[in-house]
């Protein structure tokens, strides 16, 4: 989505090149704006800073779909091992800290949920009233779609201004909540996290019991 866009996060377009293999086994060297390099926006945040912010939690039944619909001939479709109740309390730890607007409990898709997001949903769009209307009349019921974007002031940030470029741009009233204004701020403001951008990991380090120990990676001096 970013290359149909513009180009609008790293990394550079020189010397950060990939080679894409086509399905008659040719190499080509692409650079980062080349669709078929796969960018996945490197900048502090990540995707995050240019995500639409939909904030869905998978519904319960999406962790038994093996039991509720059986197994197709030939696939490895299994049920989880865990089960929508486990995960939900740590749904709700990230949704509280990281900021996510949505509708109350009682509307939510997953059936079910111990607690209110931390902020009301966004204002409904004239398409989704109209949405809203017409499932309605076909006997479809519809929920609000749940946004990691503020729609109220909060955490010293401004509430969204409905602009309508979430996706694939940064947000300019920064109400939009990604790793750059929420887990990476408040880790620097512990003045214990070093930030290190311009830089690209290398390989995963893992000690002989293979728990990961830390990254190798190359920055913008080699």
């Amino acid at each position: 989505r970013l290359s149909l866009y513009g180009h609008n996060t790293g990394p550079d377009l020189s010397g950060n090149p990939r080679v894409f293999v086509d399905r008659d086994g040719v190499e080509h060297i692409v650079p980062p704006h080349d669709g078929r390099y796969q960018n996945l926006a490197a900048a502090v945040g990540s995707g995050t800073l240019v995500y639409g912010a939909q904030a869905w939690r998978f519904h319960r039944d999406d962790f038994r779909m093996a039991s509720l619909y059986g197994i197709p001939d030939g696939s490895s479709l299994t049920d989880w091992p865990i089960s929508y109740d486990e995960l939900a309390p740590w749904y709700e730890r990230a949704e509280w800290e990281i900021g996510v607007s949505g509708q109350g409990a009682a509307h939510s898709h997953e059936q079910s949920r111990a607690r209110d997001y931390p902020m009301p949903a966004l204002p409904e769009s004239i398409a989704a009233d109209i949405l809203r209307k017409g499932a309605a009349q076909l006997g479809i019921t519809t929920t609000r779609v749940p946004l990691a974007i503020n729609s109220v002031p909060r955490a010293g940030r401004d509430a969204c201004i409905a602009c309508g470029s979430c996706v694939g741009f940064p947000c300019p009233s920064d109400a939009k909540n990604g790793t750059q204004n929420t887990m990476v701020a408040r880790a620097l403001a512990t003045g214990r996290t070093h930030l290190v951008t311009g830089a690209m990991v290398l390989r995963v380090e893992t000690d002989g019991a293979g728990k990961v120990t830390g990254v190798t990676f190359a920055d913008v001096n080699g």
